[in-house]
């Protein structure tokens, strides 16, 4: 089954997305994230501040290309009806609203930008809730909540690691990150 190519409109919005975090990665590698302002980013990518709010919250969120968390009705209905393993299927339902993380030509951006880890953790967190309530409906509260931690970990760990990240490759990237933090689980002492 081949998904519906892209409307030119949602193609234009993911062009215009892209020019921003393209701007904004470029102003922060040349000039440092406390020098780069929101104008020279809008200046850069040739769109309006409004434009920029739409799109982004924050500078650091440009940086990062972290989008407002919106899950679409039909990804929740696929994620609730899944049967599949919870933790792939919270990355499946995560990879699929449009999270991205920086991508090949970003290159270690948390690497070279320690202080964008303390966006991406807030992002998480504000966002953490929603994912919770929605896993609690295939599982119980305990699960729900390790379960979303465990995922939001390896999504920051496969950001923090750099490497080639792309729309193509996150879902792996993620699930390398998973196996480095069961195996680390699995290394400790039992009680």
């Amino acid at each position: 089954m081949n998904p519906q190519p892209d409307s030119l409109r949602e193609r234009k919005k993911r062009e215009t997305r892209e020019r921003i975090r393209d701007a904004a990665v470029a102003l922060a590698d040349a000039k440092g994230i406390a020098d780069t302002t929101v104008e020279e980013i809008c200046a850069a990518a040739d769109v309006s501040v409004r434009t920029f709010f739409n799109y982004y919250p924050t500078k650091n969120a440009a940086i990062l290309g972290l989008p407002a968390l919106i899950i679409p009705d039909e990804a929740r209905e696929k994620f609730l009806a899944g049967s599949g393993a919870l933790i792939d299927d919270i990355v499946t339902l995560i990879t699929g609203i449009g999270l991205e993380l920086p991508g090949k030509h970003k290159h270690g951006i948390v690497k070279r930008h320690p202080e964008l880890a303390s966006t991406l953790m807030e992002w998480g967190s504000r966002h953490r809730s929603d994912l919770i309530s929605i896993v609690e409906q295939r599982t119980d509260p305990a699960t729900a909540r390790l379960a979303v931690g465990a995922v939001m970990i390896s999504f920051g760990d496969a950001a923090s690691e750099g490497g080639d990240i792309s729309p193509e490759t996150v879902d792996t990237e993620v699930h390398l990150a998973l196996d480095r933090l069961s195996a680390l689980l699995s290394a400790r002492a039992p009680r």
